[in-house]
């Protein structure tokens, strides 16, 4: 009969981010052993780390293995164990293949990972000058690894106080819990593909909680800029509607110079008028004056036939 498969958590993804780095520093005489080749120059380490104040990687990853140069003895290490490193001597960079292994409550497949090992100071001026000062050259990379609908046993862990509890602490709860757990995660060969995983994923509480404060306050910096945004709005509103009214005050100004010009002319038709008025009085003046010597005439008519 083929093994039942765990039950998991529908429609959930749990995501924990991780460091992939390493360091370098300079191989003094101090630092130098009888079997250390001349050739190198360099002491290195390359490491597979959490994140400050996130959970300890033993809650879901139960070993990590790491494949370098070569031509180093024993090039395929496994590290089963925090802190997951391997450390060494060189004189060169390469690329280190990295494959972690999880918990076997996860039902997962691993997952691989490439990291170049930098040895020489890199970056701007600033940068190489800080790193030769320091004495070290770290270079590091933030990886995520990401369950999707993940077995309900690797659900009760992630979203539990436990995982952010050191390592060696839990190692005394019962070592025959431990044999079990690596038995069963050799039983996860390598060559067996890695997991394609969703782009998001659920988180624990207190990772949550961080992440709720980072949303409120990135919520009132949007709503601030917004405000921002709509008075200089309405400023810019303002301004047109101050341009428009200046120069609908000149098209009036304009108008008023129109009508004070035709008001001139009513003034000279009026001047006209007036004259107008005055010849038409002149005649009725004349017209009076004609009747006043016909009556006259008239009358001495009268007195004549009398």
């Amino acid at each position: 009969m083929p093994a039942s498969q765990p039950k998991r958590v529908k429609s959930k993804r749990i995501t924990r981010p991780l460091l992939i780095g390493s360091e370098s520093w300079p191989l003094t005489p101090s630092l130098r052993t009888s079997s250390t080749p001349a050739d190198h120059t360099k002491g290195w380490r390359v490491y597979v780390a959490p994140l400050p104040r996130h959970p300890h990687l033993t809650s879901y990853i139960k070993k990590v293995q790491f494949k370098i140069f070569h031509t180093y003895a024993t090039p395929v290490r496994v590290v089963e164990e925090p802190p997951f490193e391997i450390r060494e001597t060189g004189w060169g960079g390469f690329l280190v293949d990295i494959k972690i292994f999880f918990v076997p409550e996860a039902g997962a497949k691993p997952e691989s990972r490439t990291h170049f090992l930098q040895l020489e100071p890199y970056g701007d001026a600033e940068m190489r000058e800080k790193q030769e000062k320091e004495g070290i050259v770290r270079s590091e990379v933030l990886e995520v690894v990401e369950f999707n609908e993940p077995t309900e046993a690797l659900w009760d862990i992630l979203t539990s106080e436990e995982q952010f509890l050191d390592p060696n602490r839990k190692k005394g709860k019962g070592k025959g819990k431990g044999k079990g757990r690596a038995s069963q995660a050799e039983e996860v060969l390598p060559g067996q593909g890695n997991v394609d995983l969703p782009a998001r994923g659920e988180v624990s509480r207190e990772t949550e909680k961080m992440n709720l404060e980072m949303v409120k306050k990135a919520t009132a910096e949007v709503a601030g800029l917004k405000t921002e945004t709509e008075k200089r709005l309405e400023e810019v509103l303002r301004g047109i509607e101050e341009l428009k009214a200046k120069r609908e005050g000149g098209v009036g100004h304009a108008d008023g110079t129109e009508a004070k010009e035709n008001g001139e002319t009513a003034g000279a038709d009026g001047e006209v008028a007036t004259n107008g008025d005055s010849g038409e009085n002149a005649v009725r003046e004349g017209a009076e004056d004609n009747g006043v010597m016909e009556s006259r005439e008239a009358m001495q008519g009268v007195e004549v036939t009398g």
